[in-house]
């Protein structure tokens, strides 16, 4: 396989990417050959500039005149006497935190779709911990209990820990978001047979449909079962587990049923120490 690789740029201003291999025999033996390939890249790197000029619009430019407004708007709250103005100013503020929060989903799906992952050797334990301490406020105003049952030491994995942590992170939210209060969410990592880690996250929520479950990782989905109080989201958080999860070799499970909870098991090979 040819996975080495050299950029470089001429007088013109043309990248190239030249990548090469040492030729191998049937019994996988280096011969004295070597296979190189050259190809222009002056495009692709001009349409990732414009993806990370997008992405730095989002998640700069838009940010900031959000932010500002979310000032201004405590500034006002706090100062106001009228009621009326107060309740119209929470309105505003409402709609300005779901648009930021739009622009920031978005923002990480693309980056975890695109960017190159820095794989190192992470433990699993420490990733769920961490992904546990950022969603315990929601938690906890809930009254929602998120237990961890760790079999084993560690449950080491080569990841990109950032990502890795937010898809967790993610998968957590969801667990405490569509869950009525006063109920717990299981949180396990074992080691499979397979060679694999499994990390099992089961709630007592609302649960969903068999319907529901077959577009449960598409962009801008948004499911409710009866009873199931309105939350907010844009539906990208499922979007990007699959896409890290995926891109650590990995697979995602979803089990559930309306009323009877969800469980998700994310499956991932565990790290034998090889770099």
């Amino acid at each position: 396989a040819v996975k080495r690789g050299i950029e470089g740029r001429d007088r013109t201003g043309r990248d190239y990417l030249l990548r090469y291999a040492r030729c191998r025999n049937a019994r996988g033996e280096a011969s004295g050959f070597w296979v190189a390939g050259m190809v222009e890249v002056t495009a692709l790197h001009a349409a990732e500039q414009a993806r990370e000029d997008a992405l730095r619009l989002l998640s700069h430019d838009m940010r900031s005149p959000h932010a500002s407004v979310l000032a201004l708007i405590e500034e006002e709250v706090a100062t106001t006497r009228s009621e009326r103005v107060r309740t119209l100013l929470r309105h505003i503020e409402r709609y300005t935190r779901r648009a930021l929060t739009l622009a920031d989903d978005f923002v990480q799906l693309t980056r975890a779709e695109s960017q190159a992952y820095v794989f190192e050797p992470a433990n699993l334990v420490d990733i769920v911990l961490d992904a546990s301490d950022e969603i315990w406020p929601q938690a906890r105003a809930k009254r929602i209990r998120v237990e961890t049952r760790f079999d084993g030491d560690g449950h080491w994995i080569r990841a990109d820990r950032s990502l890795m942590t937010r898809a967790v992170t993610n998968l957590l939210n969801n667990a405490v978001k569509y869950s009525p209060e006063d109920t717990v969410v299981h949180v396990s990592l074992t080691a499979a047979a397979t060679g694999r880690t499994e990390c099992r996250i089961a709630d007592q929520g609302y649960g969903m449909a068999e319907e529901a479950r077959a577009h449960l990782f598409e962009r801008f989905r948004r499911f409710r079962v009866p009873g199931q109080p309105h939350t907010q989201g844009a539906g990208l958080g499922m979007a990007l587990v699959k896409t890290v999860v995926t891109r650590h070799d990995g697979e995602v499970k979803v089990e559930s049923e309306p009323g009877r909870g969800t469980v998700v098991t994310v499956s991932v090979p565990r790290w034998d120490g090889a770099m």
